[in-house]
């Protein structure tokens, strides 16, 4: 609680309003969703390329190339390190069933490089056997492998990155709304002898009692059991009614704001 008036007459407390935050955050949750859709797309895009140059009376050098949203590489060897070009095999859904999907693997003597995506379609093959055609024939003087995006792949970016941009802006908006036309307050006016708790926006609320009826403004500190016999102690500020119940319950985590807050009401209160 945070201290908006403090006179004789009058004691205005304002309160952060968590739920309100949390409703704003969620109503956007939406749009944040959406606008990650188009970069999970981006992530199956990648661009890659091989490249080798024959030299007389030199090692052939070859230069593997591959990016992505998520990932980089880059490395530079000789083609008698080259042990194998292969293709990996995974199982990908295709209507009703299922379709083997292949990817290129350049196979060094130190690794298993990942040289394109999966595909279903023969074009893996193709780059294979274009690999291999190059390294058992000592007459190409060079190679030179590009693999580019998927332009359908592109254009569906695209599109879904126009089309999240609105429901980002419009959810943020709603959001920031929500979480900031919340307020709460807890008001002492000795004018109107009346003590009000008030919360406004989403999670409308309003409590009132008499001055005369509150008996006692007290902190006690209570403990929150985790897991694995783990506990969190917390301070509790209580607002008593001379009926028993009680008016006011709020949590604090550390016992020096809750303390200075209950001794600033019962001051105010003159319970002490």
């Amino acid at each position: 609680m945070k201290i908006a008036k403090n006179t004789p007459q009058l004691l205005v407390l304002n309160v952060p309003t968590y739920a309100g935050c949390l409703a704003g955050l969620i109503v956007s949750l939406p749009g944040l969703i959406f606008i990650l859709l188009p970069f999970f797309a981006l992530g199956s895009l990648s661009y890659s390329s091989l490249k080798c140059n024959r030299i007389a009376s030199e090692p052939t050098k070859c230069q593997v190339f591959r990016v992505s949203l998520s990932h980089y590489y880059s490395e530079q060897f000789t083609l008698d390190k080259l042990q194998n070009v292969s293709l990996q095999t995974k199982s990908v859904p295709y209507g009703n069933g299922s379709k083997n999907a292949y990817r290129v693997i350049l196979e060094t003597n130190r690794k298993q490089i990942p040289f394109t995506m999966y595909y279903t379609s023969k074009f893996p093959q193709k780059l294979r056997s274009e690999i291999e055609t190059f390294v058992s024939n000592e007459n190409k003087d060079s190679l030179k492998i590009k693999v580019k995006p998927n332009l359908l792949g592109v254009i569906f970016f695209i599109i879904m990155l126009l089309m999240a941009l609105p429901s980002l802006l419009f959810g943020g908006l709603l959001g920031g709304f929500i979480a900031a036309s919340s307020k709460c307050s807890c008001r002492f006016d000795r004018t109107l002898n009346l003590a009000t708790w008030k919360t406004e926006g989403l999670f409308r609320e309003k409590r009132q009692c008499h001055l005369n009826e509150i008996s006692s403004v007290e902190v006690k500190p209570e403990t929150l059991k985790c897991k694995k016999n783990n506990s969190v102690i917390y301070h509790v500020l209580y607002i008593k009614l001379h009926s028993g119940e009680v008016f006011l319950r709020y949590h604090y985590i550390t016992p020096e704001e809750a303390t200075k807050i209950a001794q600033l009401i019962n001051k105010f209160m003159q319970l002490n």
